[in-house]
């Protein structure tokens, strides 16, 4: 015999929604695909170019500094994309399970806040080494390094 599960949580009230629930449900999870398609490539573009940085440290191989270099000119536009194609996941989240993400916001709230300062710091080192030159240094990878692990922290927020 299958025995049901209560879950506590309520069902979406269908009267205070814009749209059909089926409807809102599909396009938060077509919109989150394409965020997470973005995210992939930032935070793995973040991490070859650590990566990359390393062995053309170590090597000095022409390829890995080209990949390094093409890398690091990508990256500031997967951030804007990244946080573009983000927003709207998030507005569907919030119509579908607005009392939840609410109380999960608040519950995590001033690790929430730093989501947004973190983002900045890293768009700006990726400008930076962006429009750096290229040449290599180790403060370069240094700051690849730190770029790739507040994209970390800020998934894990997530």
């Amino acid at each position: 015999m299958i025995a049901f599960i209560n879950i506590p949580i309520p069902d979406v009230d269908p009267l205070s929604l814009p749209a059909p629930v089926w409807l809102l449900k599909t396009l938060l999870l077509s919109t989150f695909f394409f965020h997470m398609i973005a995210m992939n490539w930032l935070v793995g573009g973040s991490w070859i170019a650590v990566i990359f940085g390393l062995k053309a440290r170590r090597k000095g191989n022409e390829n890995h500094l080209k990949l390094l270099n093409d890398a690091r000119k990508m990256l500031p536009t997967f951030v804007a994309a990244t946080v573009t194609l983000g927003v709207a996941p998030l507005l569907f989240v919030q119509v579908l399970y607005g009392n939840l993400i609410y109380t999960a916001s608040i519950a995590i709230g001033w690790f929430w806040w730093l989501v947004v300062p973190l983002v900045i710091t890293a768009y700006y080192i990726f400008y930076h080494l962006k429009f750096s030159g290229n040449q290599f240094n180790n403060f370069k990878t240094i700051l690849s390094w730190a770029a790739a692990m507040i994209l970390l922290w800020i998934t894990f927020v997530y």
